[in-house]
């Protein structure tokens, strides 16, 4: 074979030799083969960059084996097993996301990471760290895991039955939380607005479409449960609803000229006949009746209006509203 020898600057016929070499990784000693490039001309040798990458893959596959550290094809058979992408597992873990990229490129963990990232095998340890740690995530990920760890026979939470029918009465309004139906919601909201709305605005219209309905139809919309914070009624986590919202391109804000707080607005590619397939036409009227109602109020009006209203004057602060006080609701 031919190749362009770094000492003669020519192209010489090249030879491959292979030789034991001895490597110090981390302070461990190795003994590992390497290939070299022989000039035939000059008699003398070189590694080429392909060989160096080579070489260091083996140095670092034995010293894998010898310190039993995580493998690069062991790391993403993990994460792919709960279906989580590499931002999401780094996240839970609680590490950067290019370190996770790094190590599925062949970089080395340390000891105390790969002894993490192996614990993750068992469904039990990742379930304990995704629970801690799932705020970080957005609700695509998190409905993602979910179902992967669901179709494992993991139990999300230890909660007993009497407290699931307790929340699912009081704070979901007898609806079953459904987060593909709440961003559907504010689409709808902005939809019947005609117009850009700032976020907490928004988030209230979406806290009123729900209670009304609830109120009216003793169910709410999307099943979301609310807490109470200075500013008035908000859904929970909810600055992860408007992230994965935008994320996922069904949202997209802007500031506002008078840097007054993010106005939100559909994108280009909204599709009206597909979102509002998720509510029936009483529904559909009743989130058009209340943005309309609601729509030309500034974001203090609304957090004034929603100061008078039973669900945030009896319940404590950052605490989940209970959906009986949509019988008092003032305007609807």
């Amino acid at each position: 074979m031919k190749g362009v020898c770094p000492h003669c600057e020519e192209i010489r016929d090249i030879k491959i030799i292979k030789k034991i070499e001895k490597y110090v990784i981390r302070g461990l000693e190795i003994e590992s083969e390497a290939e070299y490039s022989v000039c035939t001309v000059c008699g003398k040798d070189f590694a080429t960059m392909d060989q160096m990458d080579i070489t260091l893959t083996n140095g670092y596959n034995l010293y894998r084996k010898l310190e039993n550290i995580i493998s690069p094809s062991e790391i993403i058979a993990i994460r792919e097993k709960y279906g989580a992408s590499q931002k999401a597992f780094a996240k839970i873990l609680d590490l950067g996301e290019l370190t996770i990229n790094s190590y599925e490129q062949g970089s080395l963990p340390s000891k105390s990471v790969s002894n993490l990232i192996l614990l993750m095998d068992k469904p039990e340890n990742f379930t304990e760290l995704f629970e801690k740690n799932k705020h970080k995530l957005s609700l695509f990920q998190i409905k993602k895991i979910e179902n992967s760890l669901s179709e494992q026979s993991v139990p999300l939470y230890q909660v007993d039955l009497d407290l699931m029918v307790e929340v699912q009465e009081k704070y979901t309004g007898y609806t079953r939380p459904d987060w593909e139906k709440y961003i559907a919601l504010l689409q709808l909201i902005l939809y019947s607005a005609r117009e850009k709305l700032y976020k907490m605005a928004l988030l209230k219209i979406a806290f009123y479409a729900d209670f009304a309905s609830f109120k009216n139809n003793v169910h709410s919309l999307t099943g979301w449960p609310y807490a109470a914070i200075d500013h008035g009624p908000v859904p929970e986590e909810w600055k992860t609803i408007l992230y994965s919202a935008e994320e996922e391109k069904n949202l997209v804000s802007e500031p506002d000229e008078f840097e007054m707080g993010d106005l939100f607005y559909l994108p280009d590619n909204f599709d009206y006949q597909k979102t509002s397939a998720f509510f029936t036409e009483n529904e559909l009227e009743l989130i058009i009746d209340v943005t309309g109602k609601l729509k030309n109020k500034s974001a203090s009006e609304l957090r004034e209006l929603t100061h008078l209203e039973d669900a945030w004057i009896e319940t404590a602060h950052a605490s989940k509203i209970d959906y009986k006080h949509a019988v008092t609701l003032k305007m609807f």
